[in-house]
């Protein structure tokens, strides 16, 4: 009786450290600024967003809102369409005779959700 109630508890304790169905997993950026000749307008922090495969291009499309993000230092290993992302990022200015799919920015962190 003992052993069915110390495996029963144990089960609960590990279930109960379950906080939601998402594994985070934080990526390694370059330091690189690779947007150095344009001025930061907006940080962004703690936002959801997920990739968006256009042609070879790849933004991120957040999650509250209809903005898209044109970063130009992620990671090789993040270009997968569909992977869900929590980002802090440097959004660039944009200049006056050009158009973008996305806001040009500078990712300074992200995680990955699973």
């Amino acid at each position: 009786m003992y052993r069915v109630l110390s495996i029963l508890s144990l089960l609960w304790l590990m279930t109960g450290c379950i906080v939601n169905n998402h594994t985070l997993s934080e990526v390694q950026i370059s330091d690189n600024d690779c947007f150095s000749d344009r001025k930061t307008v907006e940080t962004i922090t703690n936002r959801e967003g997920r990739i968006l495969q256009q042609g070879s291009l790849f933004l991120i499309e957040l999650k509250e809102g209809s903005e898209r993000l044109a970063p130009c230092n992620l990671p090789e290993e993040l270009k997968s369409d569909g992977l869900t992302l929590i980002l802090d990022a440097k959004v660039k200015e944009i200049f006056p005779e050009e158009r973008w799919a996305g806001r040009p920015s500078e990712l300074t962190k992200i995680i990955v959700k699973k």
